[in-house]
């Protein structure tokens, strides 16, 4: 369903297409993949055992798979005050709010210690829905992972939910 009181098509679908690159300024490092363990309760020890993680087929220890998404350690710019990177791919005003909803990861091989991540981020979709409290926007990001090799390691499908505001509540057509 089409939302109503929604921006005319064309001023979200321009932001189609937008893509940004980051690259982490430092490996991924032991610390970061046991602290990211811990605070997930994945306690398998090849996330944080030398000894045991030797004896796989990676040879060593590796990061929890769901780690490559939480891209904060990449970021090098101003942080908001909500805790957001206010530098990445910014939304127009008629967006609000922003929650994830989804996920769809595709793993293609494990992130080392060593590994210094570049995320390249796509907002690919864009679909208006009307919802009980008025329009609203289902926002598709594509990552794509790779390592300082160029190696992919991982895709994942990001589904964000924003309120649509219109113009006379504030939200006017910014800029992008």
């Amino acid at each position: 369903m089409t939302a109503q009181n929604s921006p005319p098509d064309d001023v979200l679908d321009t932001l189609i297409g937008r893509e940004e690159i980051f690259t982490a300024p430092d490996e991924i490092g032991h610390a970061f993949i046991r602290l990211f363990a811990m605070a997930t309760e994945d306690w398998n020890p090849i996330y944080h055992d030398q000894g045991v993680a030797a004896q796989t087929v990676h040879g060593g220890i590796i990061a929890p798979p769901t780690l490559i998404g939480e891209t904060g350690h990449f970021h090098q710019g101003p942080v908001s005050e909500g805790g957001g990177f206010p530098d990445r791919l910014p939304l127009p005003p008629i967006l609000a709010g922003g929650v994830r909803v989804g996920n769809e990861y595709e793993f293609h091989q494990p992130v080392k210690p060593s590994d210094i991540v570049t995320a390249k981020i796509r907002l690919v979709e864009i679909r208006r829905e009307q919802g009980r409290s008025g329009p609203l926007a289902f926002v598709v990001y594509l990552f794509t992972y790779a390592n300082q090799h160029g190696e992919l390691l991982a895709t994942n499908h990001e589904t964000m939910l924003h309120r649509i505001v219109p113009a006379e509540q504030g939200g006017g057509h910014a800029a992008l």
